[in-house]
């Protein structure tokens, strides 16, 4: 295990006027339409240091992004069209182009910078040379166009300091990055806490300040997409678990386990003791309602609104079962030997997205 630097000894914290030649930005996207536009547009003043890297989109993303003035990298359609794939392209591309690059902001499509991000991100990195990953606030840009947008916003908000893992969207040290491999290619879904993972066991910290970072348009207006997104995130709590089988480490074990409770084993046991007791089985089922209680609760003492701690908790018992299909998908995957897919739960075209956030 890499032993973590001295914190005594760190650097004093620098005012960023310009962008350094050590800092690059990547932007990610599949199809992102519109939102793409306004994600570049955030980073005009930074252009020459960024660079669009592009999925195989088909509505013309990579063009818009030239016209803008940004360099672009297209990435073929090889099956393996993965959030982790581009970001580890892009960062390659970026550190080739620019010598001494140290620093990658990493930003989705999707998403537009905060003003003054960049600043605060570099000062907060060079003040921690024991941070591989630093990242800020990040808040639905239409928080209240549909329940989905508040359960996205709600999910960004988590305790400021030193933390477990992070989101994709997040400035992070290329030395870290070199030493653990980068992302993993081959994930689907959670390829940024799998990553955090693999970093803070080699002796790395992921920090979280509470400096505003970028704005995300979730743009989940259905069920389906809600179901599909959770779908998504199952698949990836069972990849990443399956890498990590046997490691000290074991990213998303707790809710793998609260999934096969509460969308497998339960409703089982439902079910088959009906014919045993008439039906008093049924009974419980009320279970849910104590768990969502539960969620609520915790919510509520962690200062969230009762309103969209109500939704948070119906949210949390009723993803278990999407979920749970989703890591049952993996499972059948790996025992016919498919390789997995990029599963995207939002329509591409003008103005949508490819959906690479889980």
């Amino acid at each position: 295990m890499r032993e973590r630097p001295d914190r005594r000894n760190r650097t004093r914290p620098e005012r960023l006027r310009l962008i350094p030649d050590s800092l690059a930005i990547v932007v990610i996207g599949r199809n992102e339409g519109a939102r793409l536009r306004r994600s570049l547009e955030s980073l005009h003043a930074v252009r020459p240091a960024a660079l669009y890297v592009d999925s195989a989109s088909s509505d013309g993303s990579a063009a818009l992004a030239r016209g803008l003035g940004f360099a672009v990298l297209e990435l073929g359609d090889d099956g393996r069209l993965t959030a982790a794939r581009a970001r580890n392209a892009g960062g390659e591309e970026v550190v080739q182009r620019r010598g001494g690059v140290e620093f990658v902001q990493f930003m989705d499509g999707d998403c537009a910078l905060e003003a003054g991000w960049l600043e605060a991100g570099y000062t907060e990195m060079k003040s921690r040379p024991e941070a591989a990953v630093v990242f800020g606030r990040v808040q639905e840009l239409e928080r209240e166009a549909s329940a989905f947008n508040r359960l996205c916003d709600i999910e960004w908000q988590s305790p400021f300091g030193e933390v477990a893992g992070c989101g994709g969207i997040a400035l992070m040290r290329v030395a870290a990055l070199r030493q653990v491999g980068a992302f993993d290619v081959n994930i689907v879904a959670g390829e940024d806490t799998e990553l955090c993972a693999r970093l803070r066991f080699a002796g790395w910290t992921i920090q979280h300040v509470a400096t505003p970072m970028a704005r995300h348009d979730a743009a989940m207006h259905s069920v389906k997409q809600w179901w599909r997104r959770n779908l998504r995130a199952g698949y990836g709590f069972a990849q990443v678990g399956e890498k990590h089988r046997g490691s000290p480490e074991q990213p998303f074990a707790a809710k793998r386990r609260s999934n096969l409770v509460w969308a497998g084993g339960l409703p089982l046991l439902v079910v088959a003791a009906a014919p045993l007791t008439a039906g008093a089985s049924l009974v419980l089922a009320a279970a849910y309602g104590g768990l969502a209680w539960k969620v609520y609760r915790v919510k509520r003492a962690g200062g969230l609104a009762a309103r969209d701690a109500r939704l948070y908790a119906l949210h949390c018992v009723l993803a278990k079962f999407p979920q749970l299909l989703g890591q049952a998908r993996y499972r059948v995957d790996r025992l016919l030997g498919r390789t997995p897919k990029l599963l995207e739960h939002k329509a591409p075209g003008i103005g949508a997205a490819g959906g690479y956030r889980a």
